[in-house]
């Protein structure tokens, strides 16, 4: 029976802060990667946004580029948000973001980014997959971009893959979470979707 499933995968981020009205007074932004380098080339990240929310209600927002960020500037220009504690949520889909190898195909993926100003108490990456994905290796990277720190902790419940880390995230630093399975789960892009 042929793969039911493509290489896009939905990303849904919970992004908690307080705001004291100084670096954050109408919202934020969040800097998505809009390049990613793939055999040498340089390759677009394709998104679509599916929703952004504070607070459990829509959220305006805009798009904008900057260098290799692809920015979401959530919030209203015209309203300040009250200080005190705020939840975001952001959900996006990605294109083709399945890597495949020779023995296994792979999810990897930045959840955190690097270019936050602030430091992050703590981050939590869940990599759910496809029933049925027979998973062969996991791994996660805490630290600067490049860095492969190890303060992260990996739980496994079902199809879910946890990464958690066990200590706060610098400015600039981040978390960077794989999971690889067997291959036969995802159909491989065509020649014309790899485009």
């Amino acid at each position: 029976e042929p793969p039911a499933y493509n290489a896009d995968i939905v990303v849904t981020e919970t992004i908690d802060i307080t705001s004291e009205g100084n670096q954050i007074q109408r919202g934020i932004f969040r800097d998505l990667p809009r390049y990613y380098e793939a055999s040498g080339e340089r390759l677009a990240f394709d998104y679509r946004v599916l929703s952004v929310r504070r607070d459990g209600q829509e959220e305006p927002y805009d798009t904008e580029t900057d260098g290799n960020a692809y920015r979401l500037r959530i919030g209203d220009e015209d309203v300040f948000l009250e200080n005190g504690a705020h939840r975001y949520e952001i959900r996006y889909r990605v294109a083709n973001q399945v890597r495949y190898f020779d023995a296994y195909d792979e999810v990897y993926w930045n959840a955190t980014g690097n270019e936050w100003p602030f430091a992050i108490k703590q981050a939590r990456a869940t990599i759910v997959l496809p029933p049925g994905a027979q998973v062969m290796q996991t791994a996660a990277y805490t630290g600067r971009l490049g860095q492969t720190g190890e303060d992260f902790e990996y739980r496994i419940e079902s199809n879910r893959h946890s990464f958690q880390t066990t200590r706060g995230l610098d400015a600039g630093e981040g978390l960077t979470v794989a999971v690889g399975f067997a291959k036969g789960l995802i159909d491989p892009p065509s020649p014309a979707d790899a485009g």
